[in-house]
């Protein structure tokens, strides 16, 4: 007998792994990106 949560945490699961897939959607069968594309983030802005 599942214990209480465990069906919540199955349903989380399940409910991360569609938002996943979604977004990965439009990358995945894209070409790699370009050796000198930048990898950190700019500075700046309104929280510096």
């Amino acid at each position: 007998m599942a214990k209480p949560g465990h069906l919540d945490r199955a349903a989380g699961v399940m409910v991360g792994l569609a938002c996943g897939d979604a977004l990965g959607a439009a990358y995945e069968f894209g070409g790699p990106y370009p050796a000198d594309m930048p990898d950190e983030m700019k500075g700046g802005g309104a929280f510096g």
